[in-house]
């Protein structure tokens, strides 16, 4: 899709601003939950929509991201007579974002080289924060606003520092997308798969800074991030990954002094329980609230309930207690438990038809453990989702960069 339109010289502004909110969270300036800055961003994405010329063009983004709304909107309405239109506004404003960076992309004029740029700065950005934080941290301070740093995110005296995201377990998420997302452009753009090897000589500081970030954070979702960017160097390598999976066995039964490694350990343990959910709410609370949903989904979601098709309403769950809503074995994935499965299936038919090639891929398995396979409304899936577009596209349109248009 190639257009003329008067924000074209504007492309990569708009496509930078998006990506750098998506990938980041200044808690000074935007909160701990939702960001009044990406708020004000994503209200811009229907004025450049319409104002742009796109709209008069039909994209796979705006055809099934309309319809997953539609349907959200339909199933609460017919659920519960008081609908949370707040909820159902808030994501509308990320799916309208996407249509909009959607639209860019498939426009033609942005370079390969531009996006893997804006994701390796990022990446960068994340390590020299995470440095600092450390230095800090061992200075004997607790809280740094400036910095992104607050005392409040280090638990049971272990630090775990949060980078340029909300928490430890966010930065986690972003840095695996990025670094794979760096990984995938750099294939696509060479024509072969980066090598372990070479990841570390040609792109030595995005490397070791993503590395450093990752095992320093404290947090047990960089170890799954960390797995799911190995899985990527030596997918190829059967042997490898037998060992590799021999070998996070037994360390999951070993008695070792680590509390990021204990807590994966109560995790994987649990998963082979007789009462899964009950393993898990004793043994690792956090792990729990992000696992329950998947186990609740397979065990406890009645396939032939109409309130299973169109969901429960948002509203009335909002009156249960927070703690309870979490540990509910009526909490499934996505918004299954709210807007049902109608709602949850065309979730996955947006995602599948704009942002993966195949089911059977590194995407799939990235959206399933660092997003639980659900689209949500939080700022990291969305920046999944746009690294998944971008290199959906790039797979297919690529040409060497000196018959690209050029974007200096």
């Amino acid at each position: 899709m190639t257009t003329n339109n008067p924000f074209s010289h504007l492309s990569h502004t708009i496509v930078t601003i998006y990506i750098v909110l998506m990938a980041t969270q200044i808690i000074a300036l935007e909160g701990f939950s939702i960001s009044p800055i990406k708020v004000v961003a994503m209200l811009f994405a229907p004025l450049i929509i319409l104002t742009s010329g796109y709209i008069k063009l039909v994209s796979d983004a705006l055809v099934y991201g309309g319809v997953f709304l539609l349907t959200m909107t339909i199933c609460a309405m017919c659920s519960s007579h008081l609908v949370a239109w707040n909820r159902i506004g808030y994501r509308a404003m990320y799916v309208m974002m996407f249509i909009c960076i959607h639209y860019i992309i498939y426009e033609g004029h942005i370079h390969l080289d531009f996006i893997k740029k804006v994701i390796k700065v990022l990446i960068i950005a994340y390590g020299i924060i995470f440095i600092i934080q450390h230095i800090f941290f061992l200075a004997g301070f607790r809280e740094i606003p400036i910095l992104n740093f607050y005392g409040s995110l280090t638990l049971k005296g272990v630090f775990k520092p949060n980078g340029l995201a909300v928490e430890a377990s966010h930065a986690a998420r972003i840095l695996t997308i990025l670094y794979w997302g760096f990984l995938k452009l750099t294939e696509i753009e060479k024509g072969h798969p980066v090598e372990f090897k070479k990841s570390w000589k040609d792109y030595s500081l995005t490397t070791s800074l993503f590395w450093f970030s990752m095992i320093a954070m404290g947090s047990a979702t960089a170890m799954i991030g960390i797995f799911l960017i190995l899985l990527y160097f030596f997918k190829k390598n059967a042997g490898i990954i037998l060992i590799s999976l021999i070998v996070f066995v037994l360390i999951m039964n070993a008695d070792i002094d680590n509390i990021t490694i204990k807590r994966v350990q109560v995790v994987f343990n649990s998963l082979f329980s007789d009462d899964i959910g009950s393993s898990l709410k004793k043994g690792e609370g956090s792990g729990a609230v992000r696992i329950m949903p998947i186990v609740n989904t397979i065990n406890n979601l009645d396939w032939f309930s109409w309130k299973s098709w169109i969901g429960q309403g948002s509203v009335q769950n909002l009156d249960v207690d927070f703690v309870k809503r979490m540990f509910s074995e009526s909490r499934y994935i996505g918004d299954i438990t709210d807007f049902g499965l109608f709602s949850y299936l065309l979730s996955l038919i947006f995602v599948y038809r704009c942002c993966i090639c195949n089911f059977f891929s590194m995407e799939s398995l990235l959206f399933l453990f660092l997003a639980t396979f659900s689209v949500g409304s939080v700022y990291y899936t969305w920046l999944m989702l746009i690294i998944f577009c971008a290199v959906k596209y790039y797979t297919f349109i690529y040409q060497p960069q000196e018959d690209a248009d050029s974007y200096n």
